[in-house]
């Protein structure tokens, strides 16, 4: 029984996409993944790089490794300046784990520049977009837990190096910034690697929402609890405030800051698209 129509009470209205996709906002939106999509392509080829080097054993001690390889010098100066802990085993796990998934998330985002284009130019593309973004998604998730699960040997090299995190956190200063650094970068990551998954999740909803609309000309009636404007705006935020921060740290006229400027812009630009099609669904 088709989800859609098995509600006796549900009304079938016709849909206008159109109304949401042919927006200002949309079209930034669509524009800068074209952009994103083109960068992607270059860092994949890195990535190729990094992982000949884990099979080379010249890499592999860490999935913050990555941060190094993948990072302009400035950043990882500041957030990694000493050395990176020895995993072993689970953190030459974790690294093969973490490159694939970055890997896989990198042609993702290239394909969906194409879909994004497609999509806000040519109303066509809805499905690949759609299953492009719902294997960012599951990659996303992939990311997260391996992130989370290299906490553990991160945690395991400070206690086999006799460092008492309390006495740590008690000192604070430059002791604080050293031994638990690589612990602190991978954990502020994780919690931006949940909200990202949040992201991912209402923005996969819709993009199913939009797909069936177009496909069927019926209006979506059944979206569900979606988050995709609390996520995007913190999500812009955030980059906003990783840009002023580079900004004082590196210096305002970078790459970096207007990168994070263009990301903040598209964030925005996203919470506004969802204003659009939520205005269309009430």
């Amino acid at each position: 029984m088709n989800p859609h129509t098995s509600n006796p009470y549900m009304f079938i209205l016709k849909a206008d996409p159109g109304r949401y996709i042919n927006t200002p906002a949309a079209a930034i939106v669509a524009l800068i993944k074209a952009a994103e999509g083109v960068f992607a392509v270059f860092i994949s080829i890195r990535m190729v790089g990094y992982m000949k080097m884990l099979l080379s054993r010249a890499a592999g001690k860490m999935p913050l490794e990555l941060i190094r390889f993948l990072l302009p010098e400035e950043i990882t100066k500041i957030l990694l300046p000493g050395a990176i802990p020895d995993g072993g085993m689970i953190g030459k796990v974790l690294c093969w784990v973490t490159a694939a998934s970055i890997f896989v998330l990198l042609i993702c985002m290239a394909v969906e520049a194409v879909a994004a284009l497609l999509l806000r130019f040519a109303m066509q593309g809805a499905k690949l977009f759609e299953v492009t973004h719902r294997v960012l998604f599951i990659d996303s998730i992939v990311l997260l837990v391996s992130t989370v699960l290299s906490c553990i040997p991160l945690a395991l090299s400070l206690k086999e190096s006799g460092i008492q995190i309390y006495k740590v956190l008690l000192s604070g200063g430059e002791s604080l910034l050293g031994p638990l650094r690589p612990l602190i970068v991978t954990v502020a990551f994780i919690l931006l690697l949940v909200l990202w998954v949040s992201y991912h999740r209402g923005v996969v909803k819709v993009l199913t929402a939009i797909e069936f609309e177009i496909r069927l000309e019926f209006k979506e009636t059944a979206i569900g609890e979606i988050h995709v404007s609390r996520d995007a705006f913190l999500l812009g935020i955030l980059c906003l405030a990783a840009g002023a921060a580079a900004g004082f740290l590196i210096g305002w006229a970078t790459a970096v800051v207007a990168a994070t400027v263009v990301l903040a812009v598209k964030y925005f630009a996203v919470y506004s698209c969802w204003g659009d099609f939520r205005r269309c669904h009430r």
